[in-house]
């Protein structure tokens, strides 16, 4: 077995683990919220589980320089290491400065084109407060459990600001699919 189908191999074990925690509690919940936020927690967990320990996972806001506050984020991927990281942390929640971030993203349940435009325009708020010396370092990605379109129709909703996105992630079918944009 060649490498790169090796490497299909294990992301697709991945995405059926994944896909089997997402639908776990569709037979008995049907309160919205409570099943988003679960569905954001998958995402960390599987995130946290390959990664470093000198990276923490969780969620929250991001603190620039000037004090700026970003909005909620569902996803934050923060160097540990640094003493000036968290602002405040609490059991996965974090307020953290600009200068820690390496990773945040919006986690969506069903992506449509509405959703997708609004998370897509909170990554790029939350690039311009990291500020330019913070950015370049700093990643950011959209992770759609449910894609309700096709990757195509993604890269086909124009936006002004689209050529700022890098990936994102579509769980489609048992398969994790990533578009890239650059």
């Amino acid at each position: 077995m060649s490498s790169s189908e090796e490497q299909k191999t294990y992301l697709e074990s991945i995405a059926k683990e994944v896909l089997s925690k997402y639908r776990r509690p569709d037979s008995v919940l049907t309160h919205s919220p409570s099943i988003g936020n679960y569905h954001e927690r998958i995402l960390r967990n599987v995130i946290k589980e390959y990664l470093p320990n000198s990276f923490n996972v969780g969620e929250g806001f991001i603190i620039n320089n000037n004090g700026d506050a970003s909005h909620q984020i569902d996803t934050l991927v923060v160097d540990s290491l640094d003493p000036r990281s968290y602002v405040y942390k609490e059991k996965g929640f974090f307020i953290v400065s600009n200068i820690a971030v390496v990773n945040f993203s919006e986690v969506k349940t069903y992506c449509n084109k509405n959703d997708f435009i609004k998370s897509f325009h909170k990554l790029i708020r939350t690039s311009l407060l990291l500020g330019d010396d913070h950015s370049s370092r700093a990643t950011s990605f959209i992770f759609c459990y449910d894609a309700r379109v096709s990757a195509e129709t993604f890269k086909s909703w124009p936006d002004n600001a689209i050529s700022k996105l890098e990936n994102m992630m579509l769980l489609t079918r048992g398969i994790i699919q990533i578009l890239s944009f650059a």
